[in-house]
């Protein structure tokens, strides 16, 4: 028999749930995903709703304020970098079709880069962080070193500062990132010897 929509919908939302839950709520979370199969499906997803928002006020609660301050900065410098990135590209897009394509894969490459960090953690952002700086590196030296004649009418001084810029960037949020994991990781004491 086909679930409702609804209820398959309020499951996911759960898995979320439970994966957003700091490491002592292990109970919540067998608790919330039992709770979601017993409540009607009409209800699902509303009950779904609010294990949302009490996983992430548990989330925030539990971490440190360093470390919570690290990571709405580092999403808010992606959130506002996707937006400028998206805005200089619309005041290319008629003059400059290239550049404008060039601000939009930045654009994308933030907001892409947030979204999963948003929704899969510190790791994510350091997965993508660590792709993409040395990309930018890769792109500002075929920049530097490849004849502007071989790449045609493009800005190449535009070019090369908004690679140094993804660069710098990508490798500050590498550095966000890789300080977030740790700070997530239990401490590693030594065992007690008895």
């Amino acid at each position: 028999m086909r679930q409702p929509w609804r209820r398959q919908l309020a499951r996911a939302l759960v898995r979320r749930c439970t994966a957003l839950l700091p490491p002592g709520r292990g109970a919540w979370a067998a608790a919330m995903e039992a709770e979601v199969e017993a409540v009607e499906p009409r209800s699902a997803l509303a009950f779904a709703a609010g294990c949302l928002w009490a996983s992430v006020r548990e989330r925030w609660q539990a971490m440190d304020r360093l470390a919570m301050s690290v990571r709405v900065g580092s999403l808010a410098v992606l959130f506002g970098l996707a937006g400028a990135a998206a805005l200089s590209g619309l005041r290319f897009e008629s003059a400059d079709p290239a550049t404008a394509a060039l601000f939009g894969l930045f654009s994308l490459g933030y907001c892409a880069a947030g979204l999963w960090s948003l929704a899969s953690g510190p790791r994510a952002l350091v997965r993508a962080a660590g792709a993409l700086a040395p990309a930018c590196a890769a792109t500002f030296a075929l920049l530097r070193f490849v004849p502007p004649a071989f790449l045609g009418e493009i800005d190449l001084g535009l070019w090369r500062a908004l690679a140094l810029e993804g660069m710098v960037v990508w490798a500050a949020l590498l550095a966000a990132g890789l300080f977030l994991t740790r700070m997530g990781e239990p401490s590693r004491s030594p065992p007690a010897r008895g």
